[in-house]
């Protein structure tokens, strides 16, 4: 396959579709954090003071993995 030929396109390539993934899955990520109340709520310790996601980690986790399982190339070596 061309792309695992050119390096630099390769890795360009999974840290785009990495970040529209993430920047896709955050939002819907958002609400349903809001929607089930899986949110950090403001209090006198806090340096924030809105509601903040508990899950915003999961988005980056989605989007990593599936650029790693998109641009991995997973040929099996013969000699294995």
């Amino acid at each position: 396959m061309f792309i695992f030929d050119n390096i630099p396109l390769l890795l360009i390539s999974a840290l785009a579709v990495a970040f529209v993934v993430t920047c896709g899955v955050i939002p819907i990520i958002i609400d349903v954090d809001i929607a089930k109340g899986l949110v950090d709520k403001p209090d006198n310790r806090t340096s924030y003071s809105s509601l903040i996601s508990t899950l915003g980690g999961l988005a980056i986790f989605f989007g990593f993995i599936l650029s790693l399982s998109l641009f991995t190339n997973f040929k099996v070596s013969p000699s294995l």
